[in-house]
C-alpha cells in the first residue's frame, strides 16, 4: 500500500489518449446528448452561439489548467493550484469541496435530464408496441372473417 503523498508509478499514469476519450466523452456525451434540449429551451435560435461560447469557454479553462499543470507540475489538480497560490490549505480544501459540490450539481442536472429524456422513449416504445398489437390483433380478425 502506497503512503500518502507519494507519486504515483508510471503504470498509474493516464495517457494523453485516455485523458481525450474521457474529455470528449464527459462532453459529448453529458454535455451535448443531455443539455441540448434544455439549451434550446432556453436559449431558442441562440442555441448555436451559446454552444460556441461555452466551447471557448471549455478551451480557455483547459489552456488554463494546461499553463498551472506545467507550472506546478503535480498530481494533485485545483486542489493543488490553489494550495500554491494562495499558501492556505483551508482556501484549497473549500475550493476542492466547490469543485466537488459542482460535479455532483452537474451529474444530478445529467440524471435528470436523463430520466425525463428515458421517460418521453418509454412512453413512445409503449404507444408503438400497442399500435403494433392492436394491428396485429385486427388483421388476425380480418383473416378470420375472410375464411368464414
Amino acid at each position: 500500500m502506497k503512503e500518502a503523498g507519494s507519486k504515483p508509478d508510471d503504470g498509474e499514469k493516464l495517457t494523453l489518449k485516455e485523458v481525450v476519450a474521457m474529455g470528449i466523452g464527459g462532453m459529448v456525451g453529458g454535455g451535448i446528448f443531455s443539455v441540448l434540449g434544455l439549451a434550446i429551451a432556453q436559449a431558442g435560435h441562440a442555441a448555436p452561439i451559446a454552444f460556441a461560447i461555452g466551447g471557448i469557454i471549455a478551451l480557455i479553462t483547459g489552456l488554463s489548467y494546461a499553463h498551472l499543470g506545467l507550472a506546478f507540475q503535480s498530481s494533485g489538480g485545483s486542489f493543488t493550484f490553489l494550495e500554491h497560490a494562495f499558501k492556505n490549505r483551508n482556501i484549497a480544501a473549500m475550493g476542492g469541496w466547490l469543485l466537488l459540490v459542482g460535479y455532483v450539481g452537474t451529474m444530478a442536472l445529467y440524471a435528470y435530464l436523463w430520466n425525463n429524456n428515458a421517460s418521453n422513449l418509454l412512453w413512445i416504445g409503449i404507444i408503438y408496441l400497442s399500435v403494433i398489437i392492436t394491428e396485429l390483433l385486427f388483421s388476425q380478425r380480418r383473416l378470420l372473417l375472410k375464411t368464414h
